[in-house]
């Protein structure tokens, strides 16, 4: 993805987020996330193309993630650490992948295609 569109999808959040603070949202969950519940989050990425699996790669970082693509080949090349969009590089992709899924307490990427 190119840093253009990275600055697109983080001013796109950031208008998400000033919106949810003028309708009252903001404060409500601001109010609900505490550290026993940032240790909770999983997250899902639901396709892992150009957008879902730089994506994936990044939230891997700091949280367990599942990754799902209906492309069971496309499942496998990410699973052996070469992404053919070349979005992700083979050194990072490899940083965050798991060959399970990911237990408690445990960050990374998990890829499937099995539902």
């Amino acid at each position: 993805m190119s840093s253009f569109a990275w600055m697109v999808l983080y001013g796109w959040i950031i208008l998400f987020l000033r919106s949810l603070s003028k309708i009252g949202c903001g404060r409500f969950i601001s109010d609900k996330m505490n550290d026993s519940t940032m240790g909770k989050i999983r997250v899902a990425v639901i396709g892992l193309g150009y957008v879902g699996l730089p994506l994936a790669r990044l939230f891997a970082t700091l949280y367990p993630v599942v990754g799902f693509d209906v492309k069971r080949e496309r499942v496998a090349a990410l699973m052996a650490g070469q992404d053919a969009t070349q979005e992700v590089s083979g050194e990072l992709l490899q940083s965050v992948l798991l060959p399970h899924l990911p237990g408690e307490g445990e960050n990374g990427l998990f890829c499937t295609s099995d539902v």
